[in-house]
């Protein structure tokens, strides 16, 4: 079959790819980023397709061309900048699916999310539920595949819940007896190509694992696989998880947000009929999903990003207290003193002590909240190098202090470089 593939550099997308491509199928991936998608698929065929952008159904027509099966595996967990829940999830599907019917696609699969029903409180999910319904309303043939939590290497998902469970003490929303079904990835996929050779496909397929558990339990298996030992357990009282759900609605990249909080809560549980009746077998349960080969690699990951976490907090708490200590916790004369002895005097002194202690405060709220940093770290890193040289230069008592103060900054220069290249990608 010739598949056009959407969303084939992001987890479940390129895991869809590397199956499709196993079984010899013709795809032609569609991806935001075209350089990216040759990156991971440079004897693929890349087109460009921005959802952000593509939400009038002729932009669509080109990429249809004798497609005989469309798989929709574009979506976001939360909104930034012009990618949002109406544009991405309803606006460019409904496009796309208008396209596809004008066209010789013979079956279309949308890759939705457990929960995206008539009971749907979040922006998410409604959004989910309109481009659902709109396909189940048109002529194609298809399918609405609705995957609960998805386990698997490479997974956002997947990650913060390894991190989590190998914390020494695991915070938990409540006592942590929300309901969770996770699938681990290999089983979404097999589905995927089940469903492709099916002669009928149902119209909805619940994507969930053999087990409904609670979060509680899920952790308590993730670290078991992990070599974590026993778990130890700290409930979070629900008024302190929902002051972190704000903050993370402000906070890109926050682990948690009132959405997400939201459908934790609500549990994302299914029947696992459908779903074995389509593999022809019982999907994995938890406790099947980490093989000890990949639990090490699994381990050693969640550890660094933890590790690298834990530093880019400390990274922003340097920047942000030395920036707040500046501006008046420190006595204001003996800064004045120190930029006499570089040549700093009255107003011009007094701007530059401000200015640097407004810089450093920016450069520690940037830190946590930025989604991309690679630029600010090397601001960073220029800044930091500046200051050093100028304060050996004008006060050269500070590189020989007990304390070493100036020395101490190529330890922050170093963790600063260590963000940059691993957030590199």
């Amino acid at each position: 079959m010739r598949i056009l593939l959407t969303g084939a550099t992001g987890f479940i997308g390129s895991a869809f790819a590397r199956k499709l491509r196993e079984q010899d199928h013709a795809l032609r991936l569609a991806v935001r980023d075209v350089d990216r998608g040759k990156r991971y698929w440079p004897d693929a065929e890349i087109v460009q397709a921005d959802f952000a952008n593509l939400v009038d159904s002729a932009g669509w027509q080109p990429l249809l061309a004798d497609v005989d099966v469309v798989i929709n595996a574009v979506g976001l967990i939360s909104e930034h900048g012009g990618e949002t829940f109406e544009t991405v999830h309803v606006k460019a599907a409904l496009a796309l699916f208008d396209a596809a019917e004008r066209s010789t696609v013979k079956r279309v699969i949308q890759i939705s999310a457990l929960g995206a029903d008539a009971a749907a409180t979040t922006a998410f999910h409604r959004s989910k539920r309109t481009a659902d319904q709109a396909l189940l309303d048109s002529d194609l043939a298809c399918c609405i595949v609705q995957p609960s939590l998805v386990y698997g290497s490479g997974g956002s998902s997947a990650a913060q819940f390894d991190r989590m469970a190998l914390q020494a003490f695991i915070a938990l929303p409540g006592q942590g007896m929300q309901r969770v079904q996770p699938i681990h990835i290999d089983d979404l996929c097999d589905a995927i190509t089940a469903l492709l050779q099916m002669r009928m496909m149902p119209s909805r397929l619940a994507a969930v694992g053999a087990q409904c558990v609670t979060l509680r339990a899920y952790l308590s298996t993730l670290r078991n696989a992990l070599g974590g030992g026993p778990a130890r357990f700290v409930p979070i009282p629900a008024y302190l998880l929902e002051a972190a759900a704000i903050i993370g609605k402000y906070w890109k990249g926050a682990p948690i947000d009132p959405d997400r909080l939201s459908m934790l809560e609500r549990g994302n549980c299914a029947d696992v009929a459908a779903i074995r009746a389509v593999l022809g077998r019982l999907p994995r349960a938890p406790d099947q999903f980490l093989p000890p080969a990949e639990a090490a690699v699994h381990a050693r990951a969640a550890r660094t990003a933890a590790a690298l976490l834990w530093l880019r907090l400390s990274v922003a708490a340097i920047w942000l207290i030395s920036g707040i200590v500046s501006l008046g916790m420190w006595p204001v004369a003996d800064s004045l003193a120190m930029l006499a002895r570089c040549g700093l005097h009255g107003a011009l002194a007094y701007a530059a002590l401000y200015a640097s202690a407004a810089m450093d405060i920016a450069f520690g709220v940037a830190t946590l909240v930025l989604r991309k940093r690679l630029r600010l770290y090397r601001l960073q890193i220029g800044l930091i190098l500046a200051y050093s040289a100028i304060i050996a230069a004008c006060i050269s008592e500070l590189l020989w202090h007990p304390f070493a103060p100036i020395v101490k900054n190529l330890c922050m220069v170093a963790a600063i470089w260590l963000l940059h290249q691993a957030e590199r990608t």
